[in-house]
């Protein structure tokens, strides 16, 4: 009996060893196409990188974003502190749900310390599973203790093999594969934005569809909330604009505002105002004319809840 459990300790080592190494040669080789259990970010260009970089060298912003790219594109880090005088930082990446916007909280707000925090809601991102969110950050390593636990939690087999392959890399000092890759009509701004002038967004059909926040998602929508409160920190939720399509497709806005609502101060820009096409980058992204006129709405809100024009610290 001992000598076959030794047997088995031996190939299982052996496996995994074997099983580590195949993983990274077929991830730096391969196309994703012929990599279902993957995700390969070598080509990004949502900035994801260079904008966490920035952040583990940023210290006491007084504004901060948190959100899906829906942030990232939505908030102009540069303009709202012109406007303001605010430090203004951008924490949005892409895909981001709420399980991953409490993993980045809780990993920067002592360093980054704000005093305002603007929660973006993409709602068809309440009820997503993460897991896409999850193996980008984990594939620029972000690895902190929480990350670790709660990729190990997904039990699932993308996770695992980004989490491998990012801890051989960062174990035997290879060059990372996943590298920011600026397009035509794009560029990132410092603090995090990522600002866009394309306006190419097409005529598509959006499916009529109801939205919902998942029983995990609305757990760590708590906890956030609740680091926020514990810090005094002023915060509001905020949803961006949508084509007018997309937003009409939804048929429970009402119901999730409503939802929202419950958890602090939340406002919904496509209950009030609609943007042109042209206004728009995709079927779900506001380009920079779009982000003007949105950010003005923010400062509105902002300032309007908060009684004060400028916002800057005490």
């Amino acid at each position: 009996m001992k000598q076959f459990l030794k047997a088995s300790a031996g190939f299982g080592v052996f496996a995994l060893i074997l099983y580590t190494c195949l993983l990274v040669l077929n991830k730096r080789f391969l196309p994703q196409r012929l990599m279902p259990n993957t995700f390969k970010y070598d080509t990004a260009s949502d900035f994801t990188a260079t904008r966490l970089h920035e952040a583990d060298s940023t210290e006491n912003v007084d504004l901060l974003i948190l959100g899906s790219s829906h942030a990232y594109r939505g908030y102009d880090t540069e303009f709202l502190a012109k406007q303001t005088g605010l430090k203004t930082f951008n924490l949005g990446t892409s895909a981001q749900t709420l399980k991953q916007t409490e993993i980045l909280l809780e990993h920067y707000i002592s360093r980054l310390n704000p005093k305002y925090v603007v929660l973006d809601i993409y709602p068809a991102l309440l009820d997503n599973d993460g897991i896409e969110s999850m193996c980008q950050l984990l594939s620029v390593e972000v690895l902190t203790k929480n990350m670790v636990y709660e990729a190990l939690c997904t039990f699932d087999i993308r996770v695992y093999n980004t989490l491998l392959y990012t801890l051989v890399n960062k174990l035997f000092h290879f060059s990372s594969d996943f590298k920011d890759k600026s397009i035509p009509g794009e560029k990132y701004v410092k603090g995090g934005y990522v600002r866009s002038y394309i306006a190419e967004y097409e005529d598509a059909p959006f499916p009529a569809s109801s939205l919902k926040i998942s029983e995990e998602q609305e757990i760590s929508f708590t906890r956030i909330i609740s680091m926020l409160k514990e810090r005094n920190i002023k915060y509001i939720m905020l949803q961006a604009p949508l084509p007018k399509e997309r937003y009409s497709s939804y048929l429970n806005n009402d119901e999730l505002d409503n939802t929202l609502k419950g958890f602090g101060n939340y406002y919904n820009f496509n209950k009030e105002k609609s943007l042109p096409r042209s206004f728009f980058m995709d079927q779900s992204h506001i380009n920079a004319k779009g982000v003007y006129l949105y950010n003005k709405y923010v400062l509105e809100k902002l300032r309007t809840i908060y009684q004060s024009t400028n916002l800057s610290r005490n």
